[in-house]
């Protein structure tokens, strides 16, 4: 046959292909526009449940830095990183032989100043306490005839000049006892005796500071936990804006996640959380949430606002290790047997009230109001008497026009 025949022949049956191609592209596509516009979604009945997801990090509740409140050599260490502590248990010991000296020096200092008090006292005032003493006694008696004459002046057995002469006398011996007592009182042994005794006590103080700092240099844990770093070594001297020791429990780990505020109302204290990871693949662990965050905070790249919660795990993991990341899958509400449609059947007016469109045997439609309740990933509970398990729901215009951009 002639080549060019040939081909003529071929090129006309590719045009007809194409033709028939794209007129069956053409009617698909009308088909399927057809069908969408009468798609429904069936009512079922079914459990649900209304989860949050997000993702969370692996801390520790209790964690402390072991510090020392000065500079020092070390002298020994008595533990190794990733050991087990407990409360009160010695870390490590600095070098105390000059604190310990000076510590000998000011209980000797204080015994020579307390014997110096003592002579003191010893010697005191002699002359001044005897005029003391019998300024007293010139006082009692003075007093004594004061009152006998007073009831003798009362029953007019003396005169008026005797009675004012033993109130005068009582008056000057109250007068010279009250002067005796001041010289005695204010003389300047007695305050040397005052500034001996505040020594004293100045010297007791600086003793109690001195086996204070003594018994600083034993570092010692202050909790249970695991000794995660150490940062001394023996014989060399420690700086104080470095710290011992970082000590954490990870019996008491934790795990703080980030969630929106679109969700955060939904998250309740004690709400269970399901906790998986790649640390602990094959496993699945339970907790529950302890604490949320009064305020807010801001993620990079993210509009919305964040509140960071914590959760404690239900059992001790050795295998989540602190600073590991996990998938937190939160339950914030279930119900069982209930009328549940996907999400492209529910439909809003402009203010916002949910209805679904029933379509009846007949082909006509049907709008009815629903509450919403339950919301799970894929279905969400309808709340409506009108509404059946089984009736057909027309799919929402939104999710329709979506399917045929789509297409």
């Amino acid at each position: 046959m002639n080549k060019k025949i040939i081909i003529g022949v071929i090129s006309a049956l590719i045009v007809v292909m194409v033709i028939a191609v794209g007129f069956g592209f053409k009617s698909a596509g009308a088909k399927a526009k057809e069908e969408n516009i009468q798609q429904t979604l069936t009512v079922e009945k079914m459990d649900l449940e209304s989860n949050i997801y997000t993702n969370g990090t692996v801390t520790t509740d209790e964690a402390r830095k072991i510090n020392y409140d000065g500079t020092g050599v070390v002298e020994k260490v008595f533990v190794k990183e990733g050991e087990i502590v407990e409360k009160g248990q010695v870390l490590a010991k600095l070098k105390s032989d000059q604190l310990e000296n000076n510590i000998q020096l000011k209980k000797i200092q204080i015994e020579i100043e307390k014997s110096k008090l003592d002579q003191m006292i010893k010697e005191g005032d002699q002359s001044l306490n005897i005029a003391l003493k019998n300024a007293k006694v010139q006082l009692e008696e003075a007093k004594r005839n004061h009152e006998a004459n007073k009831a003798l002046w009362e029953a007019k057995a003396i005169s008026n000049t005797e009675f004012e002469k033993s109130k005068t006398a009582f008056e000057q011996a109250t007068n010279n006892f009250d002067e005796a007592d001041f010289k005695l009182k204010n003389s300047s042994n007695q305050s040397n005796i005052a500034v001996q005794r505040k020594t004293i006590e100045t010297a007791n103080l600086e003793l109690k500071q001195l086996e204070k700092d003594l018994g600083k240099t034993t570092i010692k844990s202050s909790i249970d936990g695991t000794v995660t770093q150490i940062n001394l070594k023996e014989g060399v001297a420690f700086k104080r804006e470095d710290h011992m020791f970082y000590v954490q429990n990870f019996k008491k780990n934790e795990i703080v996640a980030n969630v929106s505020e679109a969700d955060i109302n939904k998250v309740k204290l004690g709400q269970k959380v399901k906790i998986t990871g790649n640390s602990i693949k094959g496993k699945t662990l339970f907790g529950k949430v302890l604490r949320i965050a009064p305020g807010t905070k801001k993620i990079d790249g993210k509009k919305q606002a964040y509140v960071e919660i914590r959760i404690a795990l239900d059992e001790y993991i050795p295998d989540l290790r602190t600073g590991f990341s996990v998938n937190l899958v939160l339950n914030t509400a279930s119900k069982k047997n209930v009328k549940a449609v996907k999400f492209e059947a529910i439909s809003s007016d402009i203010e916002g009230n949910k209805f679904v469109n029933i379509l009846a045997k007949d082909g006509e439609m049907k709008k009815v109001p629903v509450e919403i309740g339950v919301e799970g990933d894929v279905y969400v509970e309808i709340i409506s008497d009108e509404i059946k398990v089984g009736d057909q729901l027309l799919m929402n215009e939104d999710y329709t026009k979506v399917e045929e951009e789509t297409f």
